[in-house]
């Protein structure tokens, strides 16, 4: 029942987007650390180019608020 798994992880709408935040922080981290690594560029472009989505999908989000 789709009404009974919206409910198990409620979360606000205030939570989400500081844990997506988080989330984009962490992983611009590990794509600077990444950089030091062999084939570390391509690996940092990927994690790069996601999080400019996720950032990008924020963005449009907030415009809601």
């Amino acid at each position: 029942d789709s009404t009974n798994e919206s409910k198990l992880c409620p979360l606000s709408l205030d939570d989400y987007l500081l844990g997506v935040s988080d989330l984009t922080g962490e992983l611009m981290r590990f794509a600077i650390t990444a950089i030091s690594r062999r084939g570390g560029r391509r690996k940092a472009r990927e994690v790069s180019d996601f999080v400019r989505g996720c950032k990008a999908g924020e963005r449009q989000c907030l415009s809601y608020m």
